[in-house]
């Protein structure tokens, strides 16, 4: 079963590789998240909350890693259910990120957390769940462009999914699955992958006592360990070393559980040739030796063994202890070795009782951590609650102010519209003024033509006073005069209405007249309108009731007045008007 846990432990992947351009403030939180993630797991908690506390949950790639890493964290702790908490926390969080701001534009999830996310139901043994987490997460990969973390994904979950099958006894659909995994690795040419790989088919290979398969897988991977190896710094600390090493500790047991206890000695002690930088394998790995030479009956290689693995091996554990142990209780029994056996007896007293205390500490760290937790989440509901009301603030100040805007541009256009409504007034007043000037103006000329007509009749009537004696003078006088009086009266009717009508048609001709060249006469302007109408002046003469002489004089001097040239023709000129 140890070998189900570094296949499933080999996809976790550490959060942050969703991180985007992170505030250099954060930086140094990040650092010391990643320093104490192992050592000091609560001391990495509080720096992630210390990061949650200060974002005001502002969705970003990088709060979504710090949430990522503190489902990490309470996974290693086996706080699965805080765990998962966290881990959809991480995929709420994604789905408010901008897509501008997202590394990957389309994916709907981060992949990796949907595995970790899987991980957690695997260990429940809960592997249809697990199986539903691994696919949507492939269903992520795909949708990524970068071809790299698309394979490395891929095969990851192929390799997870096909561990279920294999525990299912699903050998068949495990096969083609572990067989994906090793193609896709292939292409990606990551020697210590694919080292990976040939181990996970092997694994396979002895569920179906396929051991001719088993070989030619192992034999694979040391043709590949043995190129690969010669170009590798830092051999000994690689992960091709590890994957190599996995794969003697996977046919070292195999050949324990066929009793075959000197092969599987062979295989072990390989092992540790490779894995011999990771120190946490060397302890099973001595202790399964011991075991071998105990079955063997090679109870002084055993013994030395197992209390070479006691004293020297520094990283062993409590559970590794207590194995050593049960080898030693039953050389020390057969050896009837007494004061031994009772001194290794209280040994295992000793260390059951390590191991009570140490459940108890594991149960304090437990209830610290979720002290811890409830302590973070009060904070943030805290943080939350201000940050609400800040945002309702805004939101109705906002509120507020658009209403004052739309007011003041109500009361701007209201008062806009009331401004040219009083300008448009005022021009028609000015406009009605206007014409009645010129009305005042003809009118006033008119009655100064008129009065001059007056003093002719009454120059005409003294003449006639003064020749009494010709009838025939007196009575041609008369006649002119009574026609003079019909022509004013008819001139002054027929003008009258036609300076109306004249008006309506060209209602700035007057003006327009004046503007230009001062002050003419109501003759002038009259004279103006007729020519303007294109009336010659035989036309003019009749209806005005003067002779065409007269009204010739009165062009003449009418040009005069308006600076006409010989060449000017006066009825262009007062059209352009």
């Amino acid at each position: 079963m140890r070998l189900f846990f570094f296949f499933l432990t080999f996809t976790i992947s550490f959060n942050f590789s969703y991180s985007q351009i992170i505030d250099k403030n954060l930086i140094e939180l990040r650092d010391s998240i990643q320093k104490y993630k192992e050592i000091n797991p609560n001391k990495a908690l509080e720096f992630s909350f210390q990061i949650i506390n200060n974002s005001n949950n502002l969705a970003s790639p990088f709060l979504v890693g710090i949430y990522g890493v503190i489902g990490d964290i309470l996974n290693s702790k086996n706080l699965n259910g805080d765990a998962l908490n966290y881990y959809s926390k991480a995929l709420e969080l994604f789905k408010l990120i901008p897509i501008q701001n997202k590394i990957h534009k389309k994916i709907n999830y981060p992949p990796y957390t949907l595995i970790s996310i899987g991980n957690i139901y695997f260990k429940q043994k809960n592997y249809e769940k697990a199986e539903e987490k691994y696919l949507e997460a492939l269903d992520n990969f795909k949708l990524i462009k970068n071809e790299k973390i698309k394979l490395e994904g891929s095969s990851t979950i192929y390799d997870n999914i096909g561990l279920i099958n294999i525990l299912n006894k699903n050998y068949k659909v495990a096969d083609s699955l572990l067989e994906l995994a090793y193609n896709l690795r292939l292409k990606q040419k990551k020697d210590s992958d694919i080292i990976y790989s040939l181990t996970a088919k092997s694994r396979l290979a002895f569920e179906l006592n396929d051991f001719f398969k088993a070989n030619s897988m192992f034999n694979e991977a040391s043709q590949i360990y043995k190129t690969a190896s010669v170009n590798q710094t830092d051999l000994a600390n690689s992960t091709l070393n590890r994957n190599y090493g996995y794969l003697y500790v996977l046919f070292a047991y195999h050949y324990y559980n066929l009793e075959k206890y000197e092969t599987s000695i062979d295989y072990f002690e390989e092992a540790l040739m490779y894995l011999k930088n990771f120190s946490l394998e060397i302890s099973p790995i001595n202790s399964m030796i011991a075991k071998c030479y105990l079955n063997l009956s090679k109870l002084d290689i055993a013994e030395k063994t197992a209390l070479n693995n006691l004293k020297k091996n520094k990283s062993i554990g409590l559970e590794q202890k207590i194995e050593n142990f049960n080898v030693l209780e039953t050389i020390y029994t057969k050896k009837d070795k007494k004061n031994e056996l009772i001194s290794i007896k209280d040994s295992i007293i000793k260390i059951a009782s390590f191991l009570r205390v140490s459940n108890i500490s594991k149960s304090m760290s437990k209830l610290e951590t979720q002290i811890l937790l409830s302590k973070n989440q009060n904070e943030l509901a805290q943080n939350k609650i201000k940050y609400n009301t800040y945002l309702y603030i805004l939101i109705i100040s906002s509120i507020v102010l658009f209403f004052i805007l739309i007011t003041m541009r109500i009361n701007y256009n209201f008062q806009k519209e009331k401004n040219n409504r009083l300008i448009m007034e005022q021009e028609i007043i000015s406009k009605d003024l206007e014409n009645k000037n010129l009305q005042l103006i003809s009118s006033t000329n008119f009655i100064s033509q008129r009065n001059e007509y007056l003093k002719s009749l009454r120059n005409k009537i003294k003449t006639l006073e003064e020749n009494k004696d010709s009838n025939e003078s007196s009575e041609f006088i008369s006649k002119n005069i009574k026609r003079n009086i019909d022509n004013i009266i008819n001139s002054e009717k027929t003008f009258e209405s036609f300076e109306k009508q004249f008006t309506k048609v060209y209602p700035d001709f007057f003006k327009k007249l004046i503007e230009k060249h001062g002050k003419l006469t109501s003759t002038d302007l009259r004279l103006c309108a007729y020519l303007r109408m294109n009336q010659n002046s035989s036309e003019i003469a009749q209806i005005t009731g003067a002779s065409i002489r007269t009204i010739e004089s009165q062009r003449y001097r009418l040009r005069k007045k308006l600076n006409l040239k010989p060449e000017n023709d006066i009825l262009n000129y007062l059209i352009t008007v």
